[in-house]
């Protein structure tokens, strides 16, 4: 590889590496009140459908409350379907209760994989800067045989044995 390649290329998994590793500390730094924040977000965001399907799978109704649609709008999924389902009382939890815990599994989850993919790659590079090392002292105790054993012929000595 070409030195100048070479920089380019470690520049780059550099620039990786810094990206990945911040973004790793940023997921598991973030504490429960930043993540339900996070979370609201994103619901505030989801479509009616994906709101109904979270609804279903965790049995819960709303967000923070079971808010009811305002003026007829329809943007809210009914709570009246899960409610049926829910055994334990007779109105099902808001989401964010049945989700705390899920959501700061996946936070954890993406911080650690971004820890060691991040530092994956610092090991890899190190591997192979060893690799090119070797490889580079292989190649030049090559060039040095052939150029003693080119000039020895040159000058008519006989060949060392190896």
């Amino acid at each position: 590889m070409l030195p100048l390649a070479k920089i380019q290329y470690m520049v780059i998994l550099f620039l990786l590496f810094l990206a990945q590793f911040s973004i790793a500390c940023a997921c598991l730094a973030v504490n429960s009140e930043q993540q339900e924040m996070f979370a609201e977000q994103g619901w505030d965001k989801v479509n009616k459908d994906t709101k109904s399907q979270v609804q279903n799978k965790f049995l819960c109704c709303g967000f923070r409350n079971q808010t009811k649609p305002v003026n007829g709008t329809d943007k809210l999924p009914s709570c009246e379907e899960v409610n049926k389902k829910c055994t334990y009382a007779p109105i099902c939890q808001p989401c964010i209760h049945e989700l705390k815990e899920t959501i700061d599994y996946a936070f954890k989850l993406v911080g650690g994989i971004g820890l060691f993919f991040s530092f994956t790659e610092v090991g890899w590079s190190h591997f192979e800067k060893t690799l090119d090392n070797v490889t580079m002292s292989h190649r030049t105790r090559e060039a040095a045989n052939a150029l003693s054993l080119s000039h020895s012929t040159m000058i008519g000595l006989p060949r060392a044995q190896h």
